[in-house]
């Protein structure tokens, strides 16, 4: 049953066309009505209105897309630096404790590896010492006995040179 036209029926002319029940004179009562008197419900200005609101929304739609993605880039951004400040505390906290409780430790430890390495070198320097000291004993041995050393060298091969001739 329609309202404003209780005798009108849903009918469309068109079968194709759905059926929208209002005719071209119930659309034009119905405007006439909505803009009729002081207190219309809408007329021709407040439609025109209307448009251009909407039209400014829809074009600046994009530019408050991008307003909203930047709070929220700034909003994930300020999360970020805040738990990045947060690991970095922990961090230095760690290295703090880390000065205080290992530093007695790894100095001990240095000091120990020190002390052997300071005692070893003591051990090489006997030992390089005593051999530059044989070095030299050797030297005076042999600049005293070097005459007896040469005829020794020299009846030594003589021999040596025999043995390898008689086995040709």
């Amino acid at each position: 049953m329609n309202k404003i036209n209780p005798k009108a029926t849903y009918e469309s002319a068109d079968p194709k066309q759905p059926m929208t029940g209002i005719t071209p004179s119930q659309i034009e009562t119905l405007q006439r009505e909505l803009a009729k008197g002081e207190n219309a419900v809408a007329t021709q200005r407040d439609l025109i209105e209307l448009h251009k609101r909407m039209v400014a929304m829809f074009s600046t739609l994009k530019d408050g897309l991008g307003e909203q993605h930047a709070k929220k880039a700034e909003l994930d951004r300020s999360v970020l630096s805040a738990r990045l400040d947060k690991m970095e505390k922990a961090v230095n906290r760690m290295e703090g404790a880390l000065s205080i409780e290992f530093a007695p430790l790894v100095s001990a430890a240095i000091n120990d590896a020190l002390d052997k390495k300071a005692a070893a070198p003591q051990r090489k320097i006997w030992t390089i010492s005593g051999g530059v000291v044989l070095a030299v004993a050797g030297l005076v041995a042999g600049a005293a006995f070097s005459g007896e050393l040469i005829d020794l060298v020299n009846k030594t091969s003589a021999w040596l040179f025999q043995i390898v001739s008689e086995k040709r």
